[in-house]
């Protein structure tokens, strides 16, 4: 295998860190990695001292201290900020150009390849609905910092949308002590508890290693049906203490109980996948959400899911397309992301690309799994 030196790696953004940087990033102060992998495992367990092991579901900025860690450590190469890439070209069988503007100035930078690491939050997707003005209180955006000066104090907040900001900011309003929380989302998103997610990036065969949890739920359910005709077809002809004894045994592991056993608790089992046919969006890539205190909220009755779709906002909430009214003293949208990859088409002199990996045999596009995008 042919070894790759590091020549540099280089950020549109001012500070380390990406989507998680405090200097125009995506995360917010109270936000946290979505995943049990503590800093998604930056650096190797042998660069770890048994003082300094970082948590899992990482707050952002441990993860944002375990970046500059790494980075610190790193042999070879550099890492250049504020620098936006113009072009990329392949002059030859050996040199590859890349053409990028830093402090104002155009620079240019031969190497071998280039790895695009862009990820999936480039451009927020923003809406503006009719009547924002009369709104009596704050409307900000769910990222980027934009709840993060907000005073959630006995407040009743609505929140826009179910994607990973959403459900997040459920939790940083009924931690700021807010009084109520109304979610208003098109289409209703899988949320799993955290225990969920910890088996599911432990286990390696039944509940296996991965996050398409609706599409595992449904696959469970499928096998526990047929077990059980199975069994009812074996225990058929047997006398009546042999059944006793066998309904007596432990039932087999249901990983799909892990998925409902949150929601039958709380009392939504229709937002359940199989039981909101049409009304769920998981299958497009969307990682479920692991949030327990959602589920806390709304046992509590602190936290209501509803689904539709705003039409306008008035003084003191929105009006649905439904022409229901929803009360709230703070909105706080939730619209996810404008598709990523459709700039590196022309960056590179292609017509299209697809991610990932390739897009030439010296040039390659990096993504997470859910973070693919179907063609640009």
């Amino acid at each position: 295998m042919r070894r790759i030196m590091l020549l540099a790696a280089q950020d549109k953004k001012p500070s380390i860190g990406g989507v998680w940087s405090p200097d125009s990033g995506w995360a917010n102060r109270s936000s946290r990695v979505q995943i049990m992998e503590p800093t998604y495992r930056l650096r190797s367990d042998d660069a770890v001292s048994s003082s300094e092991l970082p948590s899992d579901f990482t707050p952002r900025d441990e993860l944002l201290g375990e970046m500059h860690a790494l980075v610190d450590g790193l042999e070879g190469g550099e890492v250049e900020l504020g620098c936006e890439v113009l072009g990329v070209e392949e002059v030859s069988e050996t040199e590859t150009v890349l053409t990028y503007s830093q402090d104002g100035e155009h620079k240019t930078r031969v190497c071998t390849e280039v790895i695009f690491c862009t990820g999936g939050l480039q451009t927020r997707r923003e809406v503006t609905y009719p009547g924002e003005a009369e709104f009596a209180g704050p409307i900000v955006e769910g990222n980027g910092g934009g709840p993060d000066t907000l005073d959630f104090e006995g407040k009743h907040v609505l929140i826009l949308g179910m994607g990973a900001f959403a459900v997040e900011n459920v939790r940083t309003c009924l931690l700021g002590g807010a009084a109520r929380v109304t979610v208003l989302t098109r289409s209703v998103n899988l949320v799993v508890s955290r225990v969920a997610i910890f088996l599911g990036f432990q286990a390696s065969q039944k509940l296996e290693r991965g996050m398409d949890i609706a599409a595992k739920q449904k696959a469970a359910i499928e096998a526990m049906k047929k077990a059980a005709a199975a069994k009812a077809a074996a225990s058929e002809g047997e006398d009546q203490q042999e059944g006793a004894a066998a309904s007596r045994k432990a039932p087999p592991f249901d990983p799909a109980a892990l998925i409902d056993a949150p929601y039958k608790l709380a009392g939504i089992e229709h937002l359940l996948p199989q039981n909101n046919v049409g009304g769920q969006n998981n299958a497009g890539g969307t990682i479920p959400a692991g949030n327990d205190i959602f589920f806390v909220g709304t046992a509590l009755g602190r936290v209501e899911t509803l689904q539709g779709e705003v039409e306008r906002v008035v003084e003191g909430g929105v009006v649905t397309t439904d022409g229901e009214q929803i009360d709230g003293e703070i909105i706080i949208k939730n619209f996810g992301f404008e598709p990523p990859d459709a700039h590196l088409a022309n960056l590179v002199g292609r017509s299209n690309i697809r991610s990932p990996i390739w897009i030439t045999p010296r040039m390659m596009l990096f993504k997470a799994e859910h973070n693919m995008s179907l063609g640009a």
